[in-house]
């Protein structure tokens, strides 16, 4: 006959011989009895946390997940143009690299200017990058 899960007032005495354990609540060290009894009066959600904390893909998708919400919850901190503005000019303008090294020369977070001038003979743009100028990248500038 199997045996039932002993009640609250029926948990295992603490003066029993099991050997102490870490607990999973705060990484204090309980006797067998204490945890026990710690996992039996948990709530559901304190269950369900500590099985989450074991899942290490999981926690790594709850971040990516909590940086999503908080990118959708604050857009306009994060938006780096209007959204009403549109540009047919630099609609296809290629990728740019940051530099921070002018000629040799530290001057910080930089891009390069670019030119867009259409081919000719295949009438293809073709943007061709301005090192005489450039300019500075800011972090938390106005738009």
């Amino acid at each position: 006959m199997p045996t039932k899960p002993p009640l609250h007032s029926e948990a295992l005495p603490a003066d029993s011989a099991a050997p102490p354990v870490e607990d999973e609540v705060g990484g204090a060290i309980l006797s067998l009895a204490e945890n026990a009894e710690a996992i039996y009066v948990a709530p559901n959600w304190k269950l369900v946390w500590w099985r989450f904390k074991k899942h290490k893909l999981a926690l790594f998708s709850g971040i990516i997940l909590v940086f999503i919400v908080i990118i959708a919850l604050f857009p306009g901190f994060f938006s780096t143009q209007d959204p009403q503005e549109s540009s047919a000019l630099r609609a296809f303008v290629p990728p740019q690299f940051v530099h921070l090294f002018d000629k040799g020369k530290w001057v910080g977070p930089f891009i390069y200017t670019v030119e867009g001038k259409r081919n000719p003979q295949t009438l293809k743009m073709e943007w061709v990058r301005n090192e005489t100028t450039h300019i500075p990248v800011k972090f938390f500038a106005k738009g």
